[in-house]
């Protein structure tokens, strides 16, 4: 873990400093402000009228000691932290008008750039557990990760899915990753089957910290900043739901909506979405068709390959890649995946094109 990033850590876990200061305390320097900063330093980042309240037990501390102590705690946990500009920030989520200066992550978020957050109401009806379960399931099997935020209802019923088909699939919480402080505690297996799966539980928020009604609505513009389009399974007009939804159009996501019943209260949402130019849903293929995803993966059964090959055909479903592209986007070393392609391409898998990319060309079942 980089000092920085674990600099940045260490201030997060105090309440009154919020993203705003935060990101302030990133373009000053966080390892610098943690080690040397003094209330004049502070004064210059945080507005006028901030209380420093916090900055006596901030200056009664054994920084070195904090840093290390954090550090251990962390690594004991499982969790990686990374800071908004380092190399393993998703970069699609960087590009969002807000990003997050610290994340907390548990798990794998590498290959997720083809990812689809799905998203819908905790009230769901028995047509919106049914179509959620078969669009995840089925997306996942095309090898398409799912995003969504581990709430009861849609979102629990989307990660399962996803894990279902074998595809990773990504938990976007609104307070903590320990396990202590995970919300819902019902999700607890859940949470775990994800990481176990593959995929990952991902947070701007400390560890150890209680979920509180702001946080998901803050919460919301990772999962569609994550993902490269959003699906609404059922959500009423006035909903946390259509809050993400309204985030993904900021962020320039392609929005696709399920139509429902125009009687009930689940469907005005989606409905809505529809009539204001949403892509109407009813099968998987029309969200690979925006994706501009080649119908011939329509067979493709994932969890037949290795890990290793999952992620490198994640990769190839969306373009041709040479394997520079392909070393950088899965963090392997090029000898190592100059070995797992030649297998790939002996098997039919994948071809090598005359300017040595990588295409994939077997309908697999």
């Amino acid at each position: 873990m980089n000092i920085k990033a674990l600099s940045l850590h260490c201030f997060n876990t105090f309440p009154q400093i919020g993203p705003k200061a935060l990101s302030a305390i990133q373009k000053i320097g966080a390892e610098k402000l943690w080690r040397e900063g003094v209330l004049e330093d502070f004064k210059k980042i945080f507005s006028p009228r901030t209380k420093f309240d916090w900055y006596t037990e901030f200056e009664s501390l054994d920084k070195d000691n904090f840093l290390i102590q954090e550090e251990k705690y962390l690594q004991s946990e499982g969790i990686h932290v990374i800071a908004f500009g380092d190399a393993d920030y998703p970069e699609r989520l960087s590009q969002i008008a807000v990003p997050p200066i610290v994340l907390y992550i548990k798990g794998d978020i590498t290959g997720i750039d083809n990812a689809l957050a799905i998203v819908g109401t905790r009230k769901y009806t028995n047509y919106g557990a049914h179509i959620a379960e078969k669009m995840s399931k089925e997306l996942s099997e095309l090898g398409l990760p799912i995003i969504s935020g581990l709430a009861l209802g849609i979102d629990s019923i989307a990660h399962r899915g996803c894990l279902d088909g074998k595809s990773k699939t990504i938990a976007v919480l609104g307070g903590g990753i320990s396990a202590r402080a995970l919300y819902p505690q019902s999700n607890q297996r859940l949470a775990q089957a994800i990481i176990a799966g593959g995929g990952a539980l991902i947070s701007e928020f400390p560890p150890l910290s209680k979920p509180r009604r702001e946080n998901f609505i803050l919460r919301n513009r990772i999962v569609s900043g994550l993902a490269r389009g959003i699906l609404v399974i059922e959500a009423p007009i006035k909903s946390g739901t259509m809050t993400t939804v309204q985030y993904a159009l900021e962020q320039n996501r392609d929005v696709f909506a399920i139509p429902g019943n125009i009687d009930v209260k689940n469907s005005e949402g989606t409905n809505a979405l529809i009539k204001q130019g949403a892509y109407l849903v009813t099968e998987t293929q029309d969200i690979l068709n925006i994706f501009n995803i080649e119908a011939i993966i329509a067979s493709f059964a994932l969890s037949e390959f290795s890990p290793e090959q999952q992620v490198i055909i994640q990769y190839l479903i969306q373009e041709p890649m040479v394997i520079e592209v392909l070393a950088e986007k899965t963090s392997q070393e090029i000898m190592d995946l100059m070995a797992i392609l030649s297998i790939m391409e002996l098997s039919g898998i994948i071809r090598q094109g005359e300017q040595g990319e990588y295409t994939l060309i077997m309908n697999i079942k």
